[in-house]
């Protein structure tokens, strides 16, 4: 099946003001710092929009959303009459399982990973990715608390979601929901990490783009249907998307509404998938609602305020009719095509007076393995070439927009935009997009006569290193 989009209209034809939308975007905007977002109404794209240089095209690492995507996964197999959630998990890892298993472990079921309440204390991910074996890993780890009895976040017990769909099938998840579920919903070109074993993550690691989000979401709003035809059953859809667990008691908090198989209970009659740093799939049922987000923000609540006050009054007045309003309409399509992220304002085109343009910088070792820097300048902006990890890379910016670079890799092409320019004679200040996450580098040189130091901050990243300095010494002549 081809990769069809979704149909598109005028907000007003499916009962909401572009004026409302408007309004929206600017509560949207002040909740942190959005990169795409779809919105659905009536199974309708009504609005959408990236600031650029991110695009709702592109694809987005989802994070903890590719739980949601492992659920429905979940969920075909079980259709599918290949797993029942009452199974327990030893019984499709005979091998691993110890002569006289705990009895925490043995009652451990299909369920009980669906809901994160597999009676583990915390998050068993970080002591498995430790380990070459990562089914072994979590098998091995004490269960201290007995199973269905309380909820711990874990990105490991997708991950077993996943390595059990495998088992099944002999196939990768990836590759099973490729044939299942990408495909009869006209979603092509995602990419899904692996573990060393070549199992599917599961937990995190899925890229997608953000209308491959809003179809997911679609799909559940469905009711597990899609064009006409069922991906998923109702009864799954239902058990997935309810209150399974109870997960915290603060009432204000979306975090604390109950969780589901992989889905999180919101307030206001609404269940979503998310994950770090602001990448969500949203539903609201009551208004016959999707939205899909990505962002790079840490209070992913105050992204949720947002739609409570600025979104969900526009739906709840719910116009069957509205007419258009003299340039409403087309003021919102202006919006949306003038959405941007800022560069840096503290950068100007000029050059330091002791120029570096050409000079080459040896650095210390570190933990991003990046050897050697060198800067070039020229009158409409510069690159840098740096190498990493034993190969030289150029990326290419200006201090007047965000400039598109991409480098191919042996597992493909990563896409970086980049800003940066003079902040005083001496200091130089670059920003690095990884434009397919949420990842937001900076790096803050200092060029003192032969000698260069970097600050470098990194956030939304996981698992990389936050801030690091770094020094190195010129090894071609600086001029004077």
């Amino acid at each position: 099946m081809d990769n069809v989009a979704l149909p598109r209209s005028a907000p007003e034809a499916q009962g909401i003001r572009s004026a409302d939308l408007l309004a929206f975007l600017d509560r949207l905007e002040d909740s942190g710092e959005i990169h795409t977002f779809m919105l659905l109404r009536r199974g309708t794209v009504i609005a959408e929009g990236g600031w650029k240089p991110y695009s709702p095209q592109r694809l987005r690492l989802a994070n903890s959303v590719s739980k949601s995507f492992t659920s429905a996964c979940v969920g075909i197999a079980a259709d599918e009459g290949l797993l029942t959630v009452r199974d327990k998990v030893l019984s499709f890892f005979p091998e691993y399982a110890p002569e006289r298993p705990d009895e925490r472990l043995a009652a451990m079921t299909v369920e009980h990973l669906l809901t994160m309440s597999s009676g583990h204390q915390t998050d068993t991910s970080p002591a498995m990715m430790a380990e070459e074996d990562w089914v072994r890993a979590f098998l091995s780890l004490p269960v201290e608390h007995t199973p269905g009895s309380v909820f711990v976040y874990n990105s490991g017990a997708t991950y077993m979601l996943s390595a059990i769909v495998q088992r099944l099938t002999g196939q990768p998840l990836l590759e099973y929901a490729r044939t299942r579920l990408f495909e009869p919903l006209g979603i092509h070109g995602v990419t899904w990490e692996t573990c060393p074993k070549g199992i599917t993550v599961g937990g995190w690691g899925l890229s997608a783009n953000t209308e491959h989000f809003a179809k997911l979401g679609q799909l559940y709003l469905n009711k597990g249907t899609w064009q006409g035809r069922r991906i998923l059953s109702e009864q799954w859809i239902e058990a997935s998307t309810g209150k399974r667990i109870e997960n915290g008691s603060d009432p204000d908090s979306d975090w604390h509404q109950g969780y589901g198989y992989q889905f999180w209970q919101c307030r206001y009659g609404a269940y979503r998938g998310d994950g770090a740093f602001g990448q969500f799939i949203i539903v609201l049922p009551e208004q016959d609602t999707v939205l899909a987000i990505t962002s790079g923000v840490n209070d992913m609540q105050s992204v949720m305020r947002a739609i409570w006050e600025g979104l969900l009054p526009a739906l709840n007045q719910e116009k069957e009719a509205i007419d258009l309003s003299a340039g409403t309409s087309q003021a919102l399509a202006d919006r949306l095509a003038s959405l941007h992220i800022a560069v840096p304002s503290d950068v100007s085109t000029g050059r330091r007076r002791d120029d570096s343009s050409g000079v080459r910088y040896r650095l210390e070792d570190n933990p991003l393995g990046l050897t050697e820097v060198e800067l070039r300048e020229d009158e409409q902006g510069g690159c840098v070439v740096w190498t990493q990890i034993g190969q030289e890379r150029i990326l290419n910016y200006s201090c007047t927009t965000w400039t598109l670079n991409e480098w191919k890799t042996p597992d493909g092409v990563i896409k970086i935009s980049a800003s940066g320019g003079w902040t005083d004679e001496k200091n130089f200040l670059l920003a690095v997009r990884p434009i397919e996450t949420a990842f937001v580098q900076t790096y803050r040189c200092r060029f003192e006569g032969d000698t260069l130091i970097i600050n470098y901050n990194s956030e939304y990243d996981l698992f990389g290193p936050k801030q690091l300095t770094l020094e190195g010494k010129a090894v071609t002549e600086v001029s004077r």
